[in-house]
């Protein structure tokens, strides 16, 4: 269980609430719902849990079973707190949703209002990688996943030793230069790495080097590029990568520093993704359309969490794998 009372700078009041035991809970949405109805997400057992508090622009939905009384909104806080007697609330905002979030904490500041953000709350959206978030790096040991990732990572590359001599053998004839490219990645833990592809674009590997956006890159694809590309053999040497250590089979994608710096200053939590390994296929690749807004990269991530959480489940590893398998089979070039 999470408690906080670090977020955004805000006067607090020398009044204190500490003689009223009644719980209210902020947000009257599928989060705050769950939370009334199941208390022990909290502790909450033996407070009096009054209703809930409407956030700013949030009504009593139709699609929500009516289980609680809404007291009111966030606007009239002062006045619920001495109305109701209220000692207590729990915050069930989008953990998305940062401005939103520090602004009710710092009204609950100034009230000296106590108030609980726990991590469990979260949890019934994204699963417990955000509480994980919150109690250090994730593990790297050397488990049973890793001895299959070594293995696995041997055996492919000596099956395809053949397939290597051939594609080093047409990247060469076609456009001279090195057989392979590297590219810095982020891996877990926030680790940087050097993710190794065959070249598929024209030997001005500067050029290449510099792009941030696969658009850019398709442009400077050669013919015999554009045919790994689409095939996906140009990612063979990433065994490579999975063998070191640097990589697993299944996880998040492993995104260059450029975008994990952007992500991590618009998308809260984002950085917990990298408690696994990144992957060569993943969650939310397989279930998910390409997409590189900040909204596309919020859908994905919350795969990436359930993946975190659920990374041990040979159900969820073998359903990405076949997923994966028949999207690259279906796959065709843009």
């Amino acid at each position: 269980m999470l408690e906080t009372n670090t977020y955004g700078e805000a006067s607090v009041s020398e009044k204190k609430h500490e003689t009223f035991k009644n719980v209210a809970i902020i947000g009257y949405n599928p989060i705050g719902v769950s939370i009334f109805e199941n208390p022990g997400y909290l502790g909450m057992f033996g407070d009096d849990t009054v209703g809930f508090i409407r956030i700013q622009s949030e009504g009593v939905s139709e699609e929500l079973p009516f289980t609680g009384k809404v007291l009111g909104s966030i606007e009239n806080l002062a006045g619920l707190v001495e109305e109701h007697q209220i000692g207590r609330v729990v915050v069930a905002v989008d953990a998305f949703d940062v401005n939103r979030l520090h602004g009710i904490i710092n009204a609950c500041e100034k009230l000296g209002l106590e108030y609980r953000l726990v991590a469990d709350v979260y949890d019934l959206e994204f699963g417990r990688a955000l509480k994980s978030l919150f109690s250090g790096s994730g593990g790297g040991g050397f488990s049973i996943r890793r001895i299959v990732d070594i293995l696995g990572a041997a055996f492919f590359l000596v099956v395809s030793l053949p397939l290597w001599l051939l594609i080093s053998l047409f990247v060469k004839l076609e456009s001279g230069g090195s057989i392979l490219v590297s590219q810095r990645r982020v891996g877990m833990n926030g680790k940087s790495f050097r993710a190794l592809k065959f070249r598929t674009v024209t030997a001005d590997l500067k050029k290449f080097n510099e792009l941030h956006f696969a658009t850019d890159v398709r442009n400077l694809q050669t013919r015999f590029g554009r045919m790994l590309r689409s095939s996906g053999l140009d990612n063979l040497p990433l065994l490579l990568n999975i063998l070191v250590g640097d990589m697993s089979f299944i996880g998040p994608s492993a995104e260059r520093p450029y975008y994990h710096f952007r992500y991590r200053q618009e998308i809260p939590f984002y950085e917990n993704r990298l408690k696994v390994r990144p992957g060569l296929v993943g969650y939310a690749r397989s279930e998910l359309s390409p997409g590189s807004s900040v909204e596309d990269i919020r859908e994905k991530l919350k795969y990436d969490f359930y993946y975190v959480d659920h990374s041990h489940s040979p159900t969820l590893n073998v359903k990405i794998l076949i997923k994966s398998v028949f999207a690259s089979m279906m796959k065709k070039e843009d």
